[in-house]
């Protein structure tokens, strides 16, 4: 119900807000291109590439900020983007009739 209002996000910093942007978009796109994968669609391979990019990019900066500001949100972050990688990775080197 808040989600609009700004004392929602009080706390919460520019960066962190950011970053779980950039993290909604990286896994997401991940995901899609691994569904994309599995059913044979075109475009999957470019998903996938461009959500892992992404993840490692979020990675880094979450790597960045939590070594700045311990905080719980970046290690989660962090350990979803590892995960999520190495899947899309699985998948991309995962040979095409195989899918």
């Amino acid at each position: 119900r808040k989600i609009f209002k700004a004392e929602s996000y009080k706390g919460l910093g520019a960066w962190r807000l950011l970053t779980a942007i950039g993290t909604g978009f990286a896994l997401s796109s991940i995901t899609v291109g691994v569904m994309f994968s599995v059913l044979n669609y075109p475009m999957a391979r470019s998903l996938l590439v461009y959500g892992i990019g992404w993840a490692v990019i979020m990675t880094i900066v979450a790597l960045v900020k939590n070594i700045q500001d311990e905080n719980r949100s970046y290690r989660n972050i962090i350990l979803r983007c590892i995960i999520f990688s190495i899947i899309g990775v699985l998948f991309l080197l995962l040979p095409v009739h195989l899918h």
